[in-house]
């Protein structure tokens, strides 16, 4: 096979990626799916991309390139760029990022999403969003959306330059990024497009496509069940109730005003005198109370009405979000746990989804194929399991680096298991984390499995370094995330040490190659909280698979740690060093998880192997 054969974007294959591509092309043909392990390096973006838009052109198809991260978003329309340049096809590209962050209306984005969707729709049937009327003229697209959507189909753009065009224009970015989709070849969007039931068939039928001919690449696809599951998650609280509460008086909706504190009440009577904890919660002691005062479904359908109104003058509704809540708990109860959980005073009633497979088999098995690729994505079989594959392709592909570019090592001397957490322990960690980024001389970063720990540790390791310490916090917007990062990029000639968590914005898709980062440190498991959520996910996967513990526990874990190490090696000539400071790690069970090709150390003479892998190096 020769780049060429497949609209390759660049003049060769690398190391392994001619595989990749080959696998691809194969499964397409032969109308298979193919779930992919495939790690940093290899160019998954390209060896996907190219050899399915090939197919769908040739078959009148479509693909759709679905990522969780916007940055993905930039990977892939660059790649789509390259590929129309050097081949001269004139094929289309859509990018679309979610709704809200595409409107040009102010303020939109303090909405809660489906808040967003009803304001939308509203302010659009009552003609007062003068960008969606500047679309429109009648059934038919105006003449100034006309020339953008030409424009943008002779010159793919990324979607911030479709939404500047757009807004510069005084026209709907959303409604134009559609109006080139339609005619597209390739439409990179997020995963919710196609797996929020609730979007996807609007979708599907606004653009005219067919799921039967169209190939599914979801990207960084560890991401899809976690967004599944939090997707069909529904939760209400009793500040929630309060603020509905408080709403309703506001806006003059009396009957709505007594149907919250009945919804109120009933939260106070299930939840009882438990001060603190989490216990499971039956679908009919819900609507049992609740039907006592008034029909379950007639109290919905209040809400909701009083919530719509109160949207039109405030774009948000808590009233109208407690409404969403009750409609979404009378929902099934397979592959569904409903949980009631106090804390000092505050109840949070939740229906949280178990299986992401209730909604993405679906769309899995109406696809022509799909595609799951991911650097973290072994053991496919999981995967495969949890998604609700029917049949697929499984392949997990080596590290095209370099072995002898990365040391690798775990460090018994310490754990983060809770019964074993004290003052002592976060010393320890402290100083070995502080004599590993003396001995490496560069930029480190550490990830910790909470911020608390983080904190904890952060005491006893500020003493022990003069270098800066730069602290990733929960609370950060997207911009200062952004100027930290590039705080810590500057010392990388002195080294500085980046402390975050391994479920922050920094523990995934950060790129810092070359000398920008040295060194990661995994210190101890992001293991779940063991939670009754988390018994609950182990029990499903139990009866399910019979393979409970992996599932919902272990393997999770395993994966959000080796995602931390792997901000550290991004290219064929970085070198860096990796180290996991948990004894835990070397169980049979943990340690099995980790990349042949590795090479894994177990050692406590951290130092001494660091500094013979620099020698060497």
């Amino acid at each position: 096979m020769q780049p060429q054969d497949v609209l390759f974007p660049y003049p060769r294959f690398r190391e392994v990626q001619q595989e990749l591509v080959q696998q691809v092309a194969d499964c397409l043909r032969q109308k298979q799916n193919l779930v992919v392990h495939a790690p940093t390096g290899m160019g998954k973006t390209a060896a996907t991309l190219s050899p399915a838009l090939d197919f769908a052109l040739k078959q009148k198809g479509t693909v759709f390139f679905l990522t969780s991260r916007h940055t993905q978003h930039a990977i892939a329309i660059d790649t789509l760029q390259r590929i129309r340049k050097q081949y001269q096809i004139p094929f289309a590209v859509a990018d679309l990022i979610g709704k809200k962050w595409m409107c040009c209306q102010e303020g939109v984005e303090r909405m809660y999403t489906g808040e967003f969707h009803e304001y939308c729709r509203a302010v659009r049937e009552k003609k007062e969003c003068s960008f969606y009327e500047e679309v429109w003229k009648g059934s038919k697209v105006s003449a100034a959306a006309q020339q953008l959507i030409a424009e943008l189909k002779e010159a793919p753009g990324h979607y911030h330059e479709v939404f500047a065009s757009a807004k510069e224009r005084k026209l709907c970015s959303y409604e134009i990024a559609m109006q080139v989709a339609k005619k597209a070849e390739v439409v990179v969007a997020d995963y919710y497009y196609l797996f929020h039931p609730g979007i996807r068939p609007g979708f599907l039928k606004k653009l005219g496509k067919d799921l039967g001919k169209s190939i599914i690449i979801v990207d960084e696809g560890h991401n899809l069940p976690g967004r599944i599951r939090e997707l069909m998650t529904a939760r209400l609280s009793s500040q929630g109730i309060r603020r509905a509460v408080q709403e309703a008086k506001r806006f003059g909706f009396p009957e709505a005003v007594e149907q919250l504190s009945y919804a109120q009440d009933m939260l106070n009577e299930i939840t009882g005198k438990m001060q603190e904890g989490e216990r499971l919660v039956r679908k009919e002691e819900v609507a049992a109370y609740l039907n006592t005062i008034t029909p379950y479904e007639q109290l919905v359908g209040s809400l909701a009405l009083a919530g719509e109104e109160i949207r039109e003058q405030q774009k948000k509704s808590s009233t109208g979000a407690v409404a969403d809540f009750l409609e979404a708990w009378q929902g099934p109860d397979a592959g569904f746990a409903r949980i009631l959980s106090a804390q000092k005073g505050a109840a949070e009633l939740s229906y949280r989804c178990m299986d992401p497979s209730t909604v993405a088999a679906e769309v899995i098995a109406e696809a022509y194929a799909t595609i799951l690729m991911s650097g973290t994505l072994a053991p496919t079989s999981m995967f495969r399991d949890i998604l609700g594959f029917s049949q697929a392709v499984e392949r997990e592909f080596p590290s095209p680096f370099p072995r002898q570019n990365r040391l690798a090592m775990i460090i018994p001397s310490v754990t983060t298991k809770y019964a074993e957490r004290n003052h002592q322990e976060y010393l320890r960690i402290a100083e070995i984390c502080s004599r590993m980024f003396q001995a490496v001389r560069g930029n480190t970063a550490i990830f910790f499995p909470s911020y608390e720990l983080r904190n904890e540790v952060h005491q006893f390791l500020r003493g022990k370094v003069e270098q800066p310490i730069f602290l990733e916090e929960q609370r950060h917007r997207k911009e200062e995330k952004h100027a930290l990062l590039e705080r810590f990029k500057e010392e990388k000639d002195g080294g500085a040490l980046l402390l975050g968590v391994a479920a922050g914005s920094f523990g995934e898709g950060i790129d810092l190659p070359g000398d920008l980062l040295k060194c990661v440190i995994v210190v101890g498991i992001p293991l779940h909280k063991p939670d009754l959520e988390t018994q609950q996910l182990i029990a499903y996967y139990d009866q399910k698979f019979s393979k409970g513990w992996e599932y919902g526990y272990v393997l999770p874990a395993l994966s959000k740690a080796l995602q931390n190490a792997g901000r550290c090696i991004r290219s064929e000539t970085d070198k860096g060093v990796l180290a996991f400071l948990d004894r835990r790690y070397t169980m049979p069970s943990y340690f099995r998880c980790f990349p042949r090709e590795w090479g894994v150390k177990v050692t406590t003479d951290y130092a001494a192997e660091i500094r013979r892998f620099l020698a060497l190096s």
